[in-house]
């Protein structure tokens, strides 16, 4: 889910935009099954209309657009939704989150490198 609540034309940073497709093929491959932007501001209805034919088609049924968090619990549900949506997930204390994660990071960036390292080999 992405909020889009206060975006304008201040936030937009072309470079991320034009790579923001190729980093989620590459870090998340078939792992995405849903992409709901919500509250999303009329300026970016005008850049969707924009960039949609640029958009591979399989990525354009994984992308929805709500004006308002309605049916996000439906979708969602509550586990997986802010409270703010109607879901029980409160706000994230991110140094909490990475004392409890920082075992899977770690070993995620090994990973990472040890990949970098075998396809550098001759």
């Amino acid at each position: 889910m992405v909020d889009l609540e206060g975006f304008g034309i201040g936030n937009i940073d072309r470079g991320v935009l034009k790579d923001l497709g190729g980093l989620t093929e590459s870090y998340f491959p078939g792992r995405i099954q849903m992409v709901y932007v919500v509250r999303a501001p009329v300026v970016v209805y005008g850049l969707w209309r924009m960039l949609r034919p640029m958009v591979p088609k399989k990525w354009l049924a994984l992308i929805s657009f709500s004006r308002k968090a309605t049916g996000l619990v439906d979708a969602l549900g509550t586990r997986e939704l802010p409270v703010a949506f109607g879901g029980d997930l409160s706000a994230l204390d991110v140094n909490t989150w990475l004392r409890n994660n920082r075992a899977g990071i770690i070993e995620n960036r090994q990973f990472e490198l040890a990949e970098c390292i075998a396809s550098a080999a001759p």
